[in-house]
């Protein structure tokens, strides 16, 4: 029986543009680095799909690292990143909403990690194109203890603040991560 795979497969072989968009604005990569499927990622991008694509403000609703990171899916987050993807691209051009901060907001700390080594800045915001809260303000309003602890270590500044004057410490009531805050 042939599949969608096989399918995609015998396109790409026969010169498929691996970065085409669906209707939806959608690259191939992004949809199969959203579901974790590795074989067909790494298909896409030995045919020449940019693990780029769409991350930077461009037409894409959903950029390949962005879906992957922000779907936890760390082993399709490593290959990408090894690819050449950006780790402080945006996860979609709707909201600019960057892929650490998207991580810290679902605690999926195996994603920052490799973000962060990957050169993600630990004070990148997330700016919902007015007020802007980087990944510590996210990752403390989640409670997220893990996060927090990682993105202190990279560096993030426990002072941040909201253009209202908000710091991550007002956020919580978890002593934890006051603690973590110096507060």
């Amino acid at each position: 029986m042939v599949g969608e795979d096989d399918i995609a497969l015998l396109l790409l072989s026969r010169g498929a543009n691996p970065n085409g968009l669906d209707d939806r604005q959608i690259s191939p990569l992004s949809l199969v680095a959203i579901s974790g499927r590795l074989d067909m990622a790494q298909a896409l991008l030995d045919a020449g799909a940019d693990p780029d694509s769409g991350s930077s403000g461009g037409r894409t609703i959903v950029s390949p690292l962005g879906g992957a990171a922000g779907a936890g899916e760390v082993e399709m987050t490593a290959l990408l990143i090894d690819a050449g993807a950006g780790p402080d691209a945006d996860v979609n051009s709707d909201d600019g909403m960057r892929l650490l901060p998207h991580a810290s907001m679902y605690g999926y700390t195996d994603a920052m990690r490799l973000l962060l080594d990957a050169g993600a800045d630990p004070n990148g915001g997330y700016d919902r194109r007015a007020n802007t809260a980087g990944p510590l303000l996210i990752a403390v309003l989640g409670g997220r203890i893990e996060a927090v602890r990682m993105l202190l270590d990279a560096g993030a500044n426990p002072q941040s603040a909201l253009l209202d004057g908000v710091r991550p410490a007002m956020l919580t009531q978890d002593r934890e991560i006051l603690d973590l805050l110096g507060w």
